[in-house]
């Protein structure tokens, strides 16, 4: 029931920030969203950990994750849903526990048995088949941008990902999601937003 109420939240989570990205500037959601949701868990940590802080010497690996996972990874989000439909985006980022996957692979942090490279190679091609099966010659190219931003999130996110393990041997998962929220989108301020 849990990993159904994940996927449902998951699922609608494109959906409301598509109808949304018509009243509202793409980078209001992400600075609202976990900003607001940082400052939220800043609350919940001390009141649960008595204490807020993150060690001096883990700070780089937490802009890092930061960066990659809140900045990069929700402003290509937001300007894939500008640029392209909700099923694209979905579809494609449905693929990113595939890229995690293989990056986590190749940098040795995981085996991957056969099954999960067959599992892989079908799950990318039924995306692709998808997205390619819906391309209009009209709307081709807003179409591929947006879906280019897509792959472009799928990477960043799953890239975040890889170093988390290291701080979670430290740091208990609320500090390390509490304080990548809220380095993450100060971070926003500073990114520029692709043209």
């Amino acid at each position: 029931m849990l990993l159904l109420s994940a996927v449902t939240v998951w699922a609608l989570n494109v959906s409301v920030v598509k109808i949304g990205l018509a009243e509202i500037q793409p980078l209001a959601f992400p600075v609202f969203r976990y900003g607001v949701g940082g400052l939220v868990l800043l609350l919940i940590l001390h009141a649960r950990e008595g204490s807020i802080g993150i060690p001096r010497a883990d700070l780089p690996v937490m802009v890092l994750i930061s960066l990659f996972g809140i900045t990069l990874s929700r402003i290509t989000f937001v300007f894939a849903l500008t640029n392209t439909g909700t099923s694209n985006t979905a579809m494609v980022i449905a693929t990113a526990p595939i890229v995690t996957t293989a990056l986590a692979t190749g940098i040795g942090l995981e085996q991957a048995e056969r099954r999960h490279w067959l599992a892989a190679v079908f799950g990318l091609a039924g995306a692709v088949l998808i997205i390619v099966g819906r391309a209009t010659p009209a709307g081709l190219g807003g179409s591929l941008l947006g879906d280019r931003l897509a792959i472009t999130n799928v990477f960043v996110s799953s890239v975040s990902i890889l170093p988390i393990e290291s701080l979670m041997r430290r740091l208990t998962a609320l500090r390390v999601l509490t304080w990548e929220m809220l380095i993450g989108t100060l971070c926003c301020y500073l990114e520029p937003s692709p043209r």
